[in-house]
């Protein structure tokens, strides 16, 4: 398992008021549907999708994580 340099709920929370760059949150928000795409492709539903949830990595890579409420 890779560890994450955070989340997305924490990271919002240490830049507020402060916003994120809106090019910065377009490459998230498409980043999180092309993975929701994935996995509806291959009849997987997340059921458990929130900020906590949304792991960024460096060089502003996305992942989602905990799948302990899917189903496939």
């Amino acid at each position: 398992m890779e560890l994450a340099d955070t989340d997305l709920f924490n990271k919002m929370s240490q830049i507020y008021p402060e916003i994120i760059s809106p090019k910065i949150m377009r490459s998230y928000f498409l980043q999180i549907a092309k993975a929701i795409e994935y996995l509806h492709q291959n009849e997987i539903t997340h059921n458990d999708i929130k900020l906590e949830n949304i792991l960024l990595f460096q060089n502003n890579i996305v992942k989602l994580a905990d799948f302990g409420f899917s189903n496939d």
